[in-house]
């Protein structure tokens, strides 16, 4: 049985968006898929994205996630981002090129909101007591996921990159089936926008 994981997200500017996806574009292109680990036939098939919430394989939850989120947003200011530097994170000998983030107050507590109205619809019932919840939250940007961690010092330190500041104004319902390109199920705009 094939599994679609659905990740709550903070939705990039398109201008930092297009700025990664042409960044990983140009690794992949550089390494092929003989040497990044990720899908086995060498194309990304994740977009650069924040996790607000990781919610596993509960696609048939999405229309009452996304009308969840239209309650929640309808109260949330939008949110400064800070991107500070690119870093290596590690797990299991496999490793991900990300971007630190700035964990602010308001990001904190837009994801304990996230968790504590979304929990309830998460699968397995078990998923979301990792280690990246509440007060284990680490914000960061993916940029480039699964591979070898031999390869990871040398991805990030290809990768130009300046720390940059953006408001959050949207969050996403990423769909991600194993194999396929991750899609947008929706965008939803916080208050005002």
């Amino acid at each position: 049985m094939v599994k679609t994981s659905l990740t709550t997200i903070i939705c990039l500017p398109k201008h930092i968006e297009k700025f990664f996806d042409k960044e990983i574009s140009r690794i992949y292109k550089q390494y092929g898929k003989t040497r990044l680990s990720g899908d086995a036939d060498g194309v990304y098939y994740n977009v650069p994205h924040i996790t607000l919430f990781s919610m596993g394989n509960c696609v048939k939850n999405k229309e009452l996630i996304s009308k969840k989120l239209d309650q929640i947003l309808v109260k949330q200011e939008p949110i400064q981002i800070k991107l500070k530097k690119l870093i290596c994170f590690k797990r299991d000998k496999i490793a991900h090129v990300v971007v630190e983030v700035e964990k602010s107050k308001e990001l904190q507590g837009l994801h304990e909101l996230m968790y504590s109205e979304l929990k309830d619809l998460v699968e397995p019932k078990d998923s979301f007591e990792d280690e990246f919840v509440l007060n284990k939250f680490k914000p960061h940007l993916t940029i480039i996921a699964s591979i070898p961690e031999k390869l990871c010092e040398q991805i990030k330190n290809e990768i130009v990159f300046e720390s940059s500041k953006f408001m959050a104004i949207e969050v996403g319902i990423k769909l991600k089936e194993q194999g396929k390109k991750a899609k947008m199920y929706k965008r939803l705009d916080f208050i005002g926008f």
